[in-house]
């Protein structure tokens, strides 16, 4: 959603107005982000949209613009962290 000017996307990502809507965001805000989200890998689709937000917010959180909550946060059973980034 912060990717987005704090407005909600309106389809899911498992959708393909949903995949559309994120690509689009993705390729306006992220400079080379084709290179990720046009790979070739045995991934879902929706999941190298995830990993290009995830590149996008981490340089946020390297360059001091967002604060994760919490500092350290903890890993689901899927092996994911869990946390928010603001």
């Amino acid at each position: 959603m912060q990717l987005n000017g704090d407005i909600a996307l309106k389809w899911p990502k498992r959708r393909e107005e949903g995949r559309e809507e994120r690509r689009n965001l993705l390729v306006r805000r992220v400079p080379g982000i084709s290179a990720v989200i046009d790979a070739s890998l045995n991934v879902p689709e929706p999941h190298l949209y995830d990993a290009a937000a995830l590149l996008w917010t981490a340089r946020r959180v390297n360059g001091r613009a967002a604060i994760r909550i919490p500092a350290e946060g903890e890993w689901d059973s899927e092996g994911l962290r869990t946390e928010f980034v603001y």
